[in-house]
């Protein structure tokens, strides 16, 4: 219609600049969600955005539970259905857990908590509050607000993995805030407002679904029907005798070097054929239209422009084209990956394809060498050695240049769960029984992994090239071992083992509930070899207790109980 606040370019790039002519079917629907989508997408940026200037997730969350629970909602709850009542409830849509979990805040629930906080608190809705409040230095670490934090931390590895958790009716109540809509609601006032009406039309825009149309966002155009004919003649020749034809090595050059000037994404203005009068098409560019005269009996048609790509080749090429769907691209590394490490399974044609080196062996290396036919060769200078450091909850790597792709095998117990950095071009993994194999592509930092639970590294594969492995060499961390309190519960003692392979300085403590220091079991340098501590609670009343032990700067803390 052309009214305010009609134009869609940022988040519909290719709805910009259509003119007075149509796209060929309704697509009311297709811009309405646009529409919501890019709103939601704003709310999503805003609350990263808000994520990040606080600090993070864990200030973040602890600063809207530390709001949450000085508010009158709190307080009207509260003083409705009692302190015990509130702190679960409010414990619980933190993220807090429901059932017990030795990994998760000592393995307190939402309802223990709640009921030490109706005991501190006296039933007292606004000490309860300020005790929920505390910041973790004061309740060391076991107010209701920090276990939030932490909870929230644990559970997102980032600012946007945050923003991106809300569902979305806590998307549009931002939305509501902020603007006065949900997102739905400016969808819809957006159709009313922008969009002048749906009739019939003999000329339309052409558009193609086909994901390899993102390049010109979905529209049959000038540069994309270049493409196509450039892509197709190089691939088939060889790229003029320098490559086997259909090879991974033809795809990789002819997509990224001989025609890659035709990826430019013409697609916000029309084609012009004047452009062709002078006899020189480089100033040829726009969408292409289509154009039908119509009938003079009634009839319902379908018009479709159909463009392929055939490839030329033997049966077994070594591309790389593990999903042997005629084009190399990222969905290839990633059918790879998952054949590697047991997530999934290859054909028995696009196993042989995905042999990239052709040697026989499916692993790192061929994930590499596709990944940089994908790319092209303008990275950094192959990396002849790499070092794995390994902390005890902690992987990273440095490295003298590029590294393609690292393959790890893990040995853990029960109790090992891992997060994947989300900085390179595919990390995954598998775990089977008590082994969990590793591979991260292309990382783009040095961070491979966190962990929690102990674990050893049998065996690192690097490649940088695709057909040499990378001379490995490991720094491990001082290790030890500590075991569950026992027993536990107890009456009045109970003891907890520490193994160290060297000297350390280790602290061992024990506070209440309320995050109050109760006993020093242990303080200072303690020799490499096995050692027990016993805690005698002879003196102190029945409850739930936190065992604190440092060891170096890492810290371990067990929930215990003491029953008389």
């Amino acid at each position: 219609t052309g009214n305010d606040g009609c134009d869609v370019g940022g988040v519909l790039p290719w709805a910009t600049n259509l003119g007075a002519q149509p796209v060929a079917g309704d697509v009311t629907g297709v811009l309405t969600d646009g529409v919501v989508a890019g709103c939601y997408g704003s709310v999503i940026a805003g609350v990263s955005a808000q994520c990040t200037a606080a600090g993070g997730v864990e200030n973040t969350v602890y600063g809207g539970c530390v709001e949450q629970a000085s508010s009158a909602d709190f307080a009207a709850a509260c003083a409705y259905y009692g302190v015990e009542a509130s702190v679960a409830q409010a414990c619980l849509d933190a993220g807090g857990p429901a059932e017990s979990n030795p990994d998760v805040a000592g393995g307190l629930t939402c309802y223990d908590l709640a009921a030490q906080y109706a005991a501190g608190s006296g039933g007292d809705c606004a000490v309860a509050a300020g005790l929920a409040s505390q910041d973790c230095a004061t309740s060391n670490g076991l107010s209701l607000c920090c276990l939030a934090g932490g909870i929230g931390a644990a559970t997102y590895a980032s600012c946007d993995e945050f923003a991106g958790s809300f569902e979305l009716d806590t998307l549009d109540g931002l939305a509501l805030e902020l603007t006065g809509a949900t997102c739905v609601d400016t969808g819809a006032g957006w159709a009313a407002n922008c969009i002048a009406g749906v009739d019939v039309a003999t000329d339309v825009w052409v558009m193609n679904p086909d994901e390899t149309y993102a390049y010109w966002s979905q529209f049959v155009t000038w540069n994309a029907v270049q493409f196509g004919a450039c892509y197709g003649a190089c691939v088939a020749s060889g790229a003029d005798g320098m490559y086997t034809p259909g090879s991974a090595e033809a795809h990789g050059y002819c997509g990224g070097v001989e025609c890659a000037s035709w990826l430019v994404d013409d697609s916000a203005n029309a084609f012009d054929p004047a452009c062709l009068g002078d006899g020189d098409p480089s100033d040829c560019s726009g969408r292409w239209s289509f154009h039908f005269n119509p009938t003079c009996i009634p009839e319902i048609e379908v018009r479709q422009v159909v463009i392929e790509f055939n490839e030329l080749g033997g049966e077994c090429a070594n591309s790389g084209d593990s999903n042997e769907d005629g084009s190399l691209n990222v969905m290839d590394v990633v059918a790879t990956v998952a054949h590697i490490l047991g997530n999934g399974t290859l054909t028995e044609g696009g196993t042989c394809e995905a042999d990239s080196n052709a040697d026989g062996t499916l692993n790192v290396m061929d994930v590499v060498l596709t990944v940089n036919t994908i790319l092209g060769n303008t990275r950094a200078a192959d990396a002849t050695s790499i070092m794995i450091n390994k902390s005890a909850n902690e992987v990273s790597f440095d490295a003298n240049g590029y590294v393609g792709a690292i393959q790890m095998t893990l040995t853990h117990g029960d109790d090992f769960s891992i997060n994947l950095t989300d900085e390179a071009l595919i990390a995954d993994y598998n775990t089977e029984d008590n082994k969990t194999t590793v591979i991260v592509v292309n990382p783009e930092t040095t961070d491979l992994f966190a962990a929690s639970g102990m674990f050893t590294i049998d065996e690192v594969l690097a490649s940088s090239d695709g057909y040499n492995y990378v001379n490995v060499e490991m720094n491990m961390p001082i290790s030890y071992t500590i075991s569950d309190a026992y027993p536990n519960p107890f009456n009045p003692t109970t003891s907890i083992d520490i193994a160290l392979d060297t000297d350390a300085n280790v602290s061992v403590k024990v506070f209440n509930i309320m995050g109050q220091l109760v006993d020093v079991i242990s303080e200072g340098n303690l020799t490499a070899g096995a050692h027990s501590v016993a805690w005698d609670a002879s003196q102190v009343s029945s409850g739930v207790y936190f065992v604190n032990t440092e060891v170096g700067s890492e810290t371990n803390v067990q929930k215990i109980m003491l029953v008389k």
